[in-house]
């Protein structure tokens, strides 16, 4: 995911390094000739690289010409998705790291080293003030608790006491 105008250069950059790969080897009929399979392994491999940055661009470039009037959805199936909504709103708003940071009164660098680590050390708080000055919110939520999923994980962990309800 491209989460800031460098991003975005650099994969525009490695965009055009991809394409003009994938030109170099259709233009290299020896190869084709001699191992038409490594050939089509190397430019089937260069041509899934370029078709997901081209994805990654037009995300972004989606995301960034949205105009921040009224709202957007996004959609996320796991709460592991909360840290690309967070980014996604944030570029939709057209709102730079350095303008999120001043408006809750952190950092840039922390903003920006929020994001690249896809907010994973930022503490719950500073997430939830994100999210509050992106206007991002829970239009309704469905929680499934799998009791069978915390017994395996409960397997995991080493006899501690008495397990039973009673306890």
């Amino acid at each position: 995911m491209i989460k800031n105008e460098l991003e975005y250069q650099t994969t525009q950059d490695w965009v055009k390094r991809f394409t003009e790969a994938i030109t170099k080897a259709d233009q290299d009929q020896a190869k084709k000739t001699s191992d038409p399979q490594g050939w089509q392994m190397t430019r089937d491999v260069l041509q899934v690289h370029l078709e997901g940055l081209l994805e990654e661009v037009a995300e972004y470039e989606t995301l960034n010409s949205l105009e921040p009037q009224g709202a957007i959805t996004l959609k996320a199936s796991w709460l592991t998705e909360l840290p690309q909504i967070l980014i996604k709103a944030r570029i939709a708003a057209n709102l730079s790291q350095e303008e999120l940071a001043a408006i809750i009164g952190i950092t840039e660098e922390e903003i920006r080293s929020s994001e690249k680590n896809n907010y994973a050390l930022t503490p719950f708080t500073t997430i939830l003030d994100i999210a509050a000055a992106l206007g991002v919110e829970l239009e309704s939520a469905t929680f499934a608790v799998d009791f069978a999923e915390v017994n395996r994980w409960r397997q995991r962990l080493p006899i501690i006491g008495n397990r039973s309800r009673t306890a």
